[in-house]
């Protein structure tokens, strides 16, 4: 089934359970309507999963098409002949990685010698020791298969920065002063802004080494630099969203649950219920909650899926049309399954704009 058509489905099993909730307020909810709700849950989910993968393959074939328009744009050439230097520089790349520099045709290394202005070295040394060179385009995809991955980069303000060096990054908050009202001729009296700064540290991580075996360097029916390159990206994402989440301050990033406050919590150890969710909602300032959202991992929300509000209707609504989150309480959440799950003095919800 096309993505479109995987899409028309959802939405129109995310209406029929919408409806379902606003057709039927407070004490009309009845068991019945509980489980015709949960079976529309269901059906979703499994939708939801057809389309991640129908997406996923498009992701998939769309690379060469950005690739193509990347190197038509930097050369200056045609689509055409922009694709025709991204089928030989992942070629160049591929027989790289099985055979190394020895593996090279004299077609190859005439082509690397001419084109090497649209790659990036693989390393600072002679060609011969490792220098050969790696699609440009590489770099490019490995960042987006890392914004998939993980929950926090997708919610982040992501700056892309010339070099890792630390970054001062000015802060503010003036929500405790307020204007004054004057006499007539009255001298206004002198509030000045408190501003600081917030180092954001450079941080270098690794894939580690790949070892890949001799069977997959030797069959060309795979494609060997997808699997690499997913195998990379996964690797740098697990450890980064690791680290953006519970990261400790020291020698490693900040993570978002270590640097949150924790002003809400459950009336029992291991359990949630609806009234925790609201008062950690509504400790947060007002002002802060346009644009806010949750985040927690999966098996939170498993056990949100199953919590009622005060009429007993559901809290889990999902988004009707392509695009529209599927949301908690009014606001759309993240999943982030380095969240630590429902336990006596765990942070196992957040809730703020990211």
């Amino acid at each position: 089934m096309k993505i479109q058509a995987l899409r028309e489905q959802r939405s129109t099993l995310a209406t029929q359970a919408r409806d379902l909730l606003d057709k039927n307020p407070g004490d009309s909810w009845n068991d019945d309507h509980q489980t015709e709700y949960d079976d529309l849950v269901t059906k979703i989910e499994r939708v939801d999963a057809s389309i991640a993968n129908a997406q996923k393959q498009l992701d998939i074939e769309a690379q060469g098409v950005v690739a193509a328009q990347h190197n038509a744009n930097a050369n200056n050439v045609s689509i055409d002949e922009g694709q025709a230097m991204a089928d030989k520089s992942k070629e160049i790349y591929v027989t790289w990685l099985r055979g190394g520099p020895s593996a090279f045709t004299n077609e190859q290394r005439e082509y690397v010698a001419k084109h090497r202005g649209i790659h990036n070295t693989m390393s600072t040394t002679t060609d011969s020791e490792g220098g050969y060179l790696v699609p440009t385009e590489h770099s490019r995809t490995l960042l987006e298969e890392m914004l998939a991955f993980g929950g926090v980069r997708s919610v982040a303000n992501v700056v892309i920065t010339g070099d890792g060096a630390p970054i001062e990054w000015p802060t503010n908050n003036d929500t405790g002063n307020t204007g004054e009202l004057l006499a007539e001729n009255a001298t206004a009296a002198v509030q000045d802004f408190a501003f600081g700064t917030k180092t954001i540290g450079g941080y270098k991580y690794s894939s580690k080494s790949v070892a890949v075996p001799m069977e997959l360097l030797q069959d060309s029916a795979v494609d060997l630099e997808a699997f690499i390159r997913s195998a990379l990206a996964t690797r740098l994402a697990r450890i980064t969203n690791t680290h953006f989440t519970t990261g400790t301050g020291s020698s490693q990033p900040n993570g978002v649950v270590t640097a949150s406050t924790s002003t809400a919590t459950s009336a029992a150890a291991a359990a949630i219920a609806y009234a925790d969710i609201v008062d950690l909602e509504h400790s947060l300032d007002p002002d802060y909650r346009d644009g806010a959202s949750w985040m927690f991992n999966d098996s939170t929300l498993k056990a949100i899926k199953k919590l009622v509000d005060s009429t007993g209707r559901p809290l889990w609504a999902p988004g009707i049309s392509s695009g529209e989150p599927d949301t908690i309480g009014r606001y759309p959440y993240t999943i982030n399954q380095n969240m630590a799950s429902i336990a006596s003095t765990a942070k196992a919800m957040l809730f703020g704009n990211f």
